[in-house]
């Protein structure tokens, strides 16, 4: 049993607990990093990823930087060497998401072996934590199931292969052109030439932009569509494509395959996705929505 912790002295940690029956357990070892990181590390996982053994956490208290841990708490996940009731030995923390609202994360494990990752949309201690929807009886959401996978020391996510059953009918253009659609609920899917710029406007006042000369990805949420988030931007030497989903509220960004991902609430009432003309393509799905049968009565 994984526990996430804080100790009296202010330092994050999670504290592993075994037992033999299920009702008597026993502290048998404390995870932390070499240096304190953060200050409180809630809901652990444990996970393994294609070999990699990886303890995911939500670190609280991270000092914000420009390119990372912007947000007021962190998600993601430390590999993982040794045993957990002995002599272990955690990596450099690597995190889920770029954007503005990814926590809590959980991973399942799918019947043929993958692992999958389920994340909480909603960031509630900060000033955008109460959206507007909240004044129409709900609020948060959960992103999209993800798929975890471990190459060259690094994590890397992948949309559920299954949303594909969701995809309408495929449209395609040449970047040169620019393109634009009218939808909130659709897959956006970009071939970027490496070394070129891309801009992206969402809606009313949102955009995502890559810049080349200083290799630096950002997302600028808008007055209006943010509901006062502001701008995230993450580091990105080289960009060759992205996959956006839009679903209503939501705007999830997987960046080269999955290298990265950029999870945010965007608000607002218009529905156009313009690229601005670009050196690659697009293809562009609406999406259908899962139809959920009606359970039988259970009484």
């Amino acid at each position: 049993m994984l526990l996430g912790a804080r100790t009296q002295s202010d330092e994050g940690c999670v504290l592993v607990y075994e037992s033999q029956d299920g009702t008597d357990f026993r502290h048998v070892n404390t995870l932390r990093t070499s240096e304190p990181f953060g200050y409180m590390w809630e809901c652990p996982d444990l996970a393994e990823v294609d070999g990699q053994p990886l303890l995911i956490a939500c670190p609280q208290g991270i000092p914000h930087e420009t390119y990372r841990y912007a947000n007021a708490h962190q998600c993601g996940c430390f590999p993982l060497a040794g045993a957990l009731g002995g002599k272990a030995e955690l990596g450099d923390f690597q995190p889920f998401d770029y954007g503005f609202d990814y926590y809590a994360a959980r991973t399942l494990k799918a019947a043929d072996g993958r692992v999958l990752l389920f994340g909480w949309m909603g960031m509630s201690e900060t000033d955008y934590g109460r959206n507007p929807c909240a004044d129409h009886g709900w609020d948060q959401v959960i992103a999209m199931p993800r798929e975890l996978h471990w190459k060259d020391g690094a994590l890397w996510q992948t949309p559920l292969r299954e949303l594909q059953a969701l995809r309408g009918e495929k449209q395609t253009a040449e970047g040169a052109r620019g393109f634009t659609a009218h939808s909130r609920r659709c897959e956006l899917v970009l071939e970027v030439k490496p070394g070129t710029d891309l801009t992206l406007r969402l809606f009313e006042d949102a955009s995502l932009h890559y810049r080349a000369g200083e290799g630096v990805l950002t997302l600028e949420a808008g007055a209006l569509c943010g509901a006062k988030r502001t701008v995230r931007r993450m580091r990105l030497d080289r960009l060759e494509g992205l996959d956006l989903y839009l679903d209503g509220s939501t705007l999830e960004v997987f960046v080269n395959g999955g290298q990265a991902v950029l999870t945010s609430r965007l608000f607002g009432q218009a529905d156009a996705v313009t690229v601005e003309p670009f050196a690659g393509r697009v293809a562009w799905y609406p999406m259908k929505g899962f139809v959920l049968e009606e359970a039988e009565s259970l009484g």
